[in-house]
């Protein structure tokens, strides 16, 4: 997690490791790492008071020789964050993080000669970013993971050099194991370390190397707590749509009234720079369902899905949406854009649920999760 666009966190105050300490040259491993969606709850602590911040889905997945982390923060108080870094799957070195942020985005690409890319803050223009180095650097968002993927045990300890892009600086990713602690009946090994003058305590699976809970403190009494739970999924129940679906965040509404037919789509939509998560619907007129039928209205809506994204359709299979009959399919368009698509047809309406990502495909677990927690809730035939 980028500590230095978080905040700071307390449930105990644990001391950084000192320069004094004696390291060891880190030997990241990513098969070490689980390659699943974990899901985290996030709270925010002010002076002993403790004030839920909502949910977080952190993705790793393995595309190739490359290893690509989604972490999506819904947050209640800056809204959607999000960070997609990707590292060599070997030994984890950066090779480039894609940041979206209320107050500031980036594309960051890391080499051995330096780092370059672009960063744009809140109502600013994009500033370029072209900074030579002589050391590989590794990338502070991504600290956590590098712990995972490390020789964990007793005395372990590591010293590593990062670049810090929010300020255009070198840092020193510092920490050693402190001990061990169970969590939720999870063995874990508890990392205590500092991440650019933000202490940072880690509690790893020691059997999966799964994250149980993670600790951010930059000053004390003022903090961010991020613990694993099951997924902060919000229930959308739309009367008027006449169905339910489960989005990561609060979805935005929007309506198009086309100029041609007259027909008005409704659409609720929750969107990153990563992820995109869509549930739309449209009353189509009697005198088209009669021409088409059933499997034509699908076949139809099919295909001006296809016309939009201009992509190749893969896995189309016929399905049930609380008894009435729909389509699934995955689009897959070039440059990386995947859309695993749901269609219902409760006649005269058509439900399309969508979630589409950039840079490759979802994962099975969110893809499922989403899509079959749309509902058809209204009583039509």
């Amino acid at each position: 997690m980028r500590a230095s666009l978080s905040w700071v966190a307390l449930l105990a105050i644990l001391p950084a490791p000192t320069r004094g300490q004696a390291t060891e040259s880190p030997r990241f491993d990513g098969r070490r790492l689980r390659l699943v969606v974990d899901s985290f709850n996030k709270y925010f602590i002010y002076n002993g008071d403790t004030l839920y911040q909502g949910g977080v889905l952190d993705e790793l997945r393995a595309q190739g020789q490359r290893l690509t982390r989604i972490w999506l923060d819904a947050d209640r108080s800056f809204g959607p964050l999000a960070d997609t870094i990707v590292s060599s799957f070997r030994d984890l070195r950066p090779l480039e993080n894609r940041m979206h942020f209320p107050n500031i985005t980036g594309h960051e690409f890391f080499q051995w000669t330096g780092v370059t890319g672009w960063m744009r803050r809140e109502h600013g223009d994009s500033t370029p970013l072209d900074v030579p180095l002589r050391r590989l650097v590794y990338d502070p968002a991504n600290f956590d993971v590098l712990v995972r993927a490390s020789d964990l045990r007793e005395g372990f300890a590591i010293d590593i050099p990062a670049f810090e892009v929010s300020k255009n600086r070198v840092i020193n990713l510092r920490g050693k194991v402190t001990g061990s602690a169970t969590v939720d009946g999870h063995s874990c090994w508890v990392f205590t370390g500092d991440n650019g003058g933000v202490t940072v305590t880690f509690w790893i699976e020691k059997e999966t190397r799964g994250m149980r809970r993670m600790l951010l403190e930059a000053s004390p009494g003022r903090g961010l707590l991020i613990v694993a739970g099951d997924p902060t999924w919000r229930e959308l129940h739309s009367d008027e749509g006449g169905f339910s679906a489960q989005f990561p965040a609060e979805p935005r509404y929007s309506e198009r009234v086309d100029s041609v037919s007259g027909l008005r789509f409704h659409r609720f939509r929750v969107e990153n720079s990563v992820f995109a998560f869509f549930v739309g619907y449209v009353d189509y007129l009697p005198d088209e369902i009669g021409r088409r039928g059933t499997r034509g209205m699908l076949n139809a809506d099919r295909d001006a899905f296809l016309r939009a994204v201009k992509g190749q359709i893969s896995n189309e299979h016929d399905v049930i949406c609380g008894g009435h009959p729909g389509r699934g399919f995955v689009v897959r368009k070039e440059g990386g854009e995947w859309h695993s698509v749901k269609l219902c047809f409760a006649n005269p309406r058509m439900y399309v649920a969508s979630l589409n990502s950039i840079g490759g495909p979802a994962s099975d677990e969110l893809v499922l999760h989403f899509l079959n927690s749309f509902r058809i809730v209204s009583g039509r035939n």
